[in-house]
């Protein structure tokens, strides 16, 4: 793994519901769990075709360093945008990365 290619800031968030102090009421609210660096890949030629089949026309991969917790159903906040973890792919051989397959939430 290159470390120069980790230039991303992230967050990996995860809903919450609280209750509102105010009204009482169940909210949603997302917390974030872990805070990193991460390189962004756009699927192009192969990867672009699985990411078609699983019908993830929005697909982004997140390469982050290795981290256990980190679970399918989980949101990945970049900038403004906010992506959808589908799929966690570590790297079980030699613990040093993690790859997040993620579509965007719209």
């Amino acid at each position: 793994m290159n470390p120069g290619r980790l230039k991303h800031r992230i967050e990996i968030q995860e809903k919450k519901t609280i209750k509102d102090p105010v009204t009482k009421l169940p909210t949603e609210t997302f917390v974030t769990v872990y805070s990193c660096w991460a390189e962004i890949e756009q699927p192009t030629g192969r990867r672009f075709f699985e990411a078609a089949v699983a019908h993830l026309e929005y697909a982004v991969f997140f390469h982050i360093r290795y981290r256990e917790g980190i679970k399918p159903g989980m949101y990945v906040k970049f900038g403004d945008t906010t992506y959808l973890i589908e799929q966690v792919r570590p790297d079980l051989h030699r613990k040093r990365t993690t790859t997040l397959q993620c579509k965007e939430v719209v």
